[in-house]
């Protein structure tokens, strides 16, 4: 009897780690980089990045001067890779080349640049996929960041010496905010979709072009890489900022695949994923709206308006008033958001969320039905 019930603990826990790595899918990964696992240090800083996808995509760094720190207990309890923002990179060395990619990023970009934010440049984006010239082209991918008026946005170009072809999406950038960065690319047939913290950004195409490429993962030379590259255009810096985790794909994933990633990263990093801050209306007044589904099983979204800039803070609690999940807690500019609750850890019964905005407080009943 004993031994059957250690072999049921046993096929449980096995149960519970082969679910836990499929959280990932596996078919097509090229390139799996974990601030926490894979990590040789040189001191306090990366020389070596070890791609977990089993292909070897390692990101190198020989120059010391060039490394980026290793900076612990950052996220969620868990390290990042710090990039100065002057030279620190590491270099993709390999040679397989994609016509379609699915990446996915966990990143901050850190304040702080010369003059002021709004009118300097942001950074080379921290993924370079391709090989970037001074010119600012790429035989490949290489996505940049870069201000369009006072907006930061996301341009994705696919570039040859003939025609030229980018997406272009404002908002995805900011400054101090942890993003789970979605991009799914298919180059044969010029389609791009992206997506950050699990909300759909909307993407205007700009230029033409009729010539496939092929993307290489890395370049022989370590042009391409992670942080940002030798070769920047004129008006870009090399990427400031935090990554915790990178996962590249050579195929377009489904979207129970994608938001299979975007859960896995989300969980993991406990960043919110679905709040929408893209909406176009200006509020008159500040309103929390009944969640929906309700009663839900497990997840639910909540819906509220903020008409001024203010400082948002939105938790839920159980009946006994203790704190559950702190869902907003930052300055949010006017504008009407929403933002996803997921209950699965918790135990049937009522809870209540609560809105602080400004001098604007109040509370609304919820019910977890399982």
């Amino acid at each position: 009897m004993k031994s059957f019930t250690f072999l049921l603990v046993f096929l449980f826990v096995a149960f519970i780690s082969l679910a836990t790595i499929a959280q990932v899918p596996t078919a097509g990964l090229q390139l799996w980089l974990k601030a926490d696992e894979g990590v040789t240090l040189n001191g306090s800083t990366v020389s070596i990045w070890i791609d977990q996808s089993g292909n070897g995509n390692d990101a190198v760094q020989s120059n010391s001067d060039r490394q980026p720190m290793f900076v612990d207990n950052e996220l969620n309890n868990k390290p990042v890779l710090h990039f100065d923002g002057v030279n620190d990179r590491l270099a993709l060395i390999g040679s397989t080349t994609m016509s379609q990619i699915s990446l996915f990023l966990v990143f901050k970009i850190d304040s702080g640049l010369v003059g002021n934010e709004g009118t300097d440049p942001l950074p080379y984006f921290p993924i370079v996929l391709g090989n970037p010239n001074l010119a600012g082209e790429a035989y490949g991918l290489s996505m940049r960041n870069f201000f369009s008026g006072n907006s930061p946005n996301f341009i994705d170009p696919w570039v040859d010496a003939e025609s030229w072809v980018h997406a272009e999406a404002p908002n995805i950038a900011a400054y101090d905010q942890w993003k789970v960065l979605s991009v799914v690319t298919n180059q044969t047939v010029w389609n791009t979709t992206l997506r950050s913290n699990g909300v759909d950004a909307v993407i205007t195409p700009q230029g033409t072009s009729n010539n496939p490429l092929s993307v290489p993962l890395g370049t022989p030379d370590g042009i391409s890489g992670i942080g940002g590259a030798d070769n920047v255009p004129a008006g870009h810096m090399i990427f400031k900022g935090d990554i915790a985790e990178v996962v590249v794909y050579d195929s377009v994933l489904s979207d129970s695949e994608r938001v299979a990633v975007e859960n896995y990263l989300s969980d993991k990093y406990a960043i919110i994923l679905g709040v929408d801050d893209q909406s176009n209306e200006i509020p008159t007044q500040f309103i929390l709206e009944q969640n929906y589904p309700n009663p839900f099983n497990p997840s639910t979204t909540i819906k509220f308006q903020v008409p001024n800039s203010s400082f948002v803070n939105l938790k839920v609690y159980d009946i006994l008033g203790n704190e559950v999940a702190t869902l907003v807690n930052e300055e949010k500019p006017s504008g009407t958001y929403e933002v996803s609750f997921d209950a699965k850890g918790l135990s049937t019964g009522i809870y209540f969320y609560t809105i602080n905005a400004g001098n604007f407080v109040e509370t609304k009943k919820m019910i977890l039905m399982k």
